[in-house]
Parts: C-alpha cells; structure tokens; sequence
C-alpha cells in the first residue's frame, strides 16, 4: 500500500543499546521531532471521539436533579446508587477506548515512522491504526487477566506480571507477533531486565501524574468556588457544574494525551533497545547493508 509521507529529516535510529539516560534523552527527542504531526494525527482521530463522549456525559446526567451536586445528596434508592454506578462505569469505559486508540495510534506512527524513515501522513497513520486497534483491544483483555490471575495469587506477582506483558504492545504492533505469540516475546526479551523496566515504567508514571496533576489540581479549586459562592442548589447550578466538568473533562484529557506518548514512545525505545540486548539485528542489519553496497559497488 502506498502512503504519501511529509518532508523527509534525519530519523531517530530504534533499533539501538541505550542505557537509562539515553532511552529518556531520545524519547524527548522523538516527542519535540514529531510533534506536530503526531499530534495532528491524534487531533484528527480522537478529539472527535472525545466530542461525542461529552455528549453521552450530558445526555446521561441531564435529567439527574440538582440534588446530586449537594453536599447532603445521598441516593434514595439501590436503583439511584446502580444507575450512577453504571454511568460512571460507562464513561470510564469510554475513555479507556479512546485512550486504547491512542496507545494505537502513537505505536502505528511510530511503526511507519522506523519504516520509511520520515513522519508518516495522518491518512497512512490512521489506516495502520486501523489495522492494529482490535488486536491492541485483544492484547489489553489478556493483560488484564494475566495481572487478575496474579493478583489473586499474590499482591507481588500481579506487579511482576503487568511489567512484563506490557511489552507485549510493541512486539505485536512493531514486530508484527500475533496475539498469543506477543506475551511470549514479551516474557523472552525482558528476561534480565525486569527490574531496569519496573524503575523506567515507576518514572514515566511519576512525569505523567506530576504532569496530569496541574489541570486536576486546577479544577477542584475551581468547582470549590462555584459551589461556594453558587447559592442554591438549582437546577440551572447543576447544570452550570455539568458544563464546567465538561470543560475540565477535555482540558484534562488533552494534558493526558500529551502526558501518556512519554510512557507510550519510551516502551517502543526500551523494546527496541531489549531487542538490541537479546538479538542485536540492528548490528546485523547495519552490516549487512554495508556488504549490500560493496557487492553493489564492486
């Protein structure tokens, strides 16, 4: 299939040994290099996703009472307290799509990025995505389980077990495994670097939350002053915290989506530099490329 592609720059080389510091000076410079057109792509397939979960939220809490914004609100019945459940449950798993498609995107990017050498187009990024977004959906079931399993067992293999399978992403996406075949290069590659892994996936989280913390911060000193100085509990002032929270719903999502292609960029790179570690095909690659010019000179 052919794909039309942006101006052509130097790429950042993946299939390379990095240490702890090298893997974060290149996965910020991939973010700055790429940016603008990756977030362009990501505007373009998932802020519309978002518009309409907006929607869903004011079609789905509309009609509650202005009672539910009370400080004194409690449910009056199980079916009150069941129905807010399964709304919040609902959004959560809205978003948690949209969030998959993301994670989808970002790694389609990034696949056609390593193979053309140049910032793929939003149409050839979007139609990879496509291709990945249900095994991505497959992978993610199969995690969850493997991390319950674990869990159940004991506190410390369900932590062991979620640091490894989340590589199982990037060999389906990247290498193109399939889905059962995934996991098991997952639990092959990280073998020797388990704990390298937990300390990078333990600093990605801490950047994201420091960074998704400013608009959560902002937000719940924003509702407490609308609630206090908002006088009765209305109608209408339910509606106006509605708005507010959707406001705040798409500024905080944006500052996620921004904050989550550190975690995202970085797991590619640390696959790639395991790889290196495991098989170095890199090198191989790199040499065979020079005895293809020779043969092709001589």
């Amino acid at each position: 299939m052919n794909y039309d592609f942006m101006q052509a720059k130097q790429p950042i080389d993946f299939h390379r040994k990095r240490d702890f510091g090298e893997l974060f000076n290149a996965t910020f410079n991939f973010i700055r290099e790429e940016f603008k057109p990756l977030m362009k792509a990501l505007f373009t397939v998932i802020m519309p996703l978002v518009l309409v979960i907006i929607l869903i939220i004011f079609f789905m809490f509309g009609s509650i009472s202005a009672e539910l914004f009370s400080p004194t609100y409690s449910p009056s019945s199980i079916e009150d307290s069941l129905e807010l459940i399964v709304s919040f449950f609902t959004i959560y798993l809205l978003f948690g799509l949209v969030a998959l498609i993301q994670f989808t995107l970002v790694y389609s990017y990034i696949k056609l990025y390593i193979e053309n050498g140049v910032s793929p187009s939003i149409g050839a990024t979007y139609e990879e995505t496509k291709r990945h977004i249900l095994r991505v959906i497959a992978i993610t079931f199969l995690n969850m389980v493997y991390v319950l399993a674990g869990l159940v067992a004991l506190f410390f293999p369900g932590i062991w077990v979620s640091n490894i399978v989340q590589l199982a992403y990037p060999a389906a996406i990247l290498d193109g495994y399939k889905i059962a075949e995934s996991h098991g290069r997952a639990f092959k590659i990280i073998s020797g670097y388990w704990w390298f892994t937990l300390g990078a996936t333990i600093v990605c989280s801490l950047i994201v939350n420091i960074i998704t913390s400013i608009p959560s911060f902002a937000m719940q000193i924003i509702m407490q002053i609308f609630i206090a100085t908002g006088g009765e509990y209305t109608e209408g002032f339910a509606t106006g915290i509605l708005i507010l929270l959707a406001i705040f719903a798409v500024v905080i999502f944006l500052f996620m989506m921004i904050a989550s292609l550190i975690p995202e960029v970085f797991l590619a790179f640390h696959y790639f530099n395991l790889k290196e570690r495991k098989e170095e095909t890199g090198l191989m690659g790199s040499i065979d490329s020079i005895k293809n010019e020779e043969a092709t000179q001589g």
